[in-house]
């Protein structure tokens, strides 16, 4: 298994909506993950908030980056 592979298995994205546009987004363990999910949630609670697995794309975006802390703004 390759960086990438191992980045869409053993991680996650999560973003908060505001309708069609994402205004957070933040890769990390699932364990992590969940956590900011459930923090965005209540924080942010009339807003859609996603928690996905990494696609082929979003790995190689992070490859090589401190992808903890990616935002919006990244």
């Amino acid at each position: 298994m390759n960086g990438q592979e191992q980045l869409e298995t053993r991680y996650r994205r999560v973003r908060v909506w505001f309708g069609d546009t994402a205004i957070a987004d933040y890769r990390a363990e699932p364990a992590l993950a969940a956590r900011y999910e459930a923090a965005m949630s209540r924080r942010f609670s009339g807003l859609r908030v996603t928690n996905e697995p990494l696609t082929p794309t979003d790995a190689a975006s992070v490859i090589g980056r401190d992808w903890r802390c990616v935002d919006s703004h990244g």
